[in-house]
């Protein structure tokens, strides 16, 4: 890379006028971001971000030569950015020698994704299936505990913190999430033994890869403690787990079961949080469970759903009405897609929620630009 970016060429609250990449060249935040923190803007620089070649001629003592502002990235291109980062990561884990901080430019994006758009954020848990299990439960856990840190209006170093473990809770099992998801029947003794040691197997994992943050660690080490002490490796209970490994739990326990895996389908969101409710209540925190439930509600953006009249229809966002969201139909009651979805109010009669699907049942590809628009574009 041509030149290294200072303080004084970017700011924040201002669009970034150029892409920026890391030392080796990689794509890490494209030309629009705007980045939120001062924290995040100074762990950035410290980092190094740098621009490439063609960005960095012309420049002078004044730094990069004014350009027009940009347009910036689509809450669905930030989720795609993270997932490529994590993508790269996990494949370059035996030779990475910047870890803390490569999983930290992916949670700004994730970060980034959450405050552009969040409808978008969420759509991309129930409707971004394609990449490999290890990538999406990572992200898709990242964006749910990202959004329920926000909810719970915690400190912002505090939820980058949460936001980074998220993204490493499994770090001991990286390599092997993939072929676990692939596993059909029960489990051998040696994998059962895999799963119940790797939350402490990956704080050591981090500690090897450079994490010094305690909480960040602890955060790891507790995410499948339970309030009433069934959980593991501690077996802790109550005030003594971190709130940040409770949000992460429950957020793992969520994407989990709204995913399709190998093993098991995925399941209709509302499903899964009355079972959260009435089998697992006692094990988890009923302030960040309470949370949860306003955040994504009973059909979150990305839900399939049929209507009354027999169209399938992608809910696009929230009502005031929590059985009545706003939904894009998106193929008709005679099979045919719509060539322009159409937006359905599921409070009226016609439109009335009947059934809810999932992606692996749907046939037809649904494209994400076609009901949100500029927040679904790519490119």
């Amino acid at each position: 890379m041509a030149h290294r970016i200072i303080t004084n060429e970017i700011h924040v609250g201002k669009p970034l006028p150029w892409n920026v990449f890391d030392a080796g060249g990689v794509l890490l935040l494209r030309r629009g971001v705007v980045i939120t923190s001062q924290h995040a803007l100074d762990r950035l620089i410290e980092e190094g971000i740098y621009l490439d070649e063609q960005d960095s001629q012309g420049l002078g003592r004044s730094g990069p030569a004014a350009v027009a502002e940009p347009e910036k990235p689509s809450a669905l291109q930030l989720v795609t950015d993270a997932r490529r980062l994590f993508g790269t990561l996990l494949n370059e884990l035996r030779s990475v020698s910047d870890f803390p901080a490569r999983i930290r430019r992916i949670a700004l994006l994730v970060d980034l994704a959450c405050q552009t758009n969040p409808e978008v954020a969420l759509a991309t848990i129930l409707l971004l299936q394609d990449d490999s299990y290890a990538v999406r439960h990572h992200l898709n856990t990242a964006i749910m505990a990202n959004l329920l840190c926000r909810a719970m209006a915690l400190p912002d170093e505090q939820a980058q913190a949460v936001l980074a473990a998220a993204l490493t809770m499994n770090a001991s099992m990286y390599e092997v999430q993939d072929k676990l998801n692939d596993v059909k029947g029960p489990l051998n003794d040696k994998l059962r033994a895999l799963i119940a040691s790797h939350p402490e197997q990956s704080e050591q994992r981090l500690r090897q890869l450079g994490v010094a943050d305690a909480l960040w660690l602890r955060c790891v080490a507790q995410h499948h403690e339970c309030e009433n002490g069934a959980g593991y490796p501690g077996h802790l209970t109550g005030d003594a787990i971190e709130q940040g490994a409770k949000i992460i739990g429950l957020a793992d326990r969520y994407c989990a079961q709204v995913s399709n895996r190998h093993y098991h389908p995925a399941r209709a969101p509302g499903i899964v949080l009355k079972e959260l409710y009435a089998e697992k209540g006692a094990e988890i925190d009923t302030t960040v469970a309470a949370h949860l439930v306003r955040v994504v509600g009973i059909y979150p953006p990305g839900t399939i759903v049929r209507l009354k009249n027999g169209e399938v229809a992608v809910v696009v966002a929230p009502t005031d009405n929590a059985d009545s969201p706003l939904a894009c139909a998106v193929l008709g009651a005679n099979r045919i897609a719509f060539t322009v979805p159409a937006m359905r109010k599921t409070i009226k009669s016609d439109f009335k929620i009947t059934e809810v699907m999932t992606l692996d049942k749907i046939d037809f590809p649904i494209q994400m630009s076609r009901i949100w628009g500029d927040a679904a574009r790519i490119g």
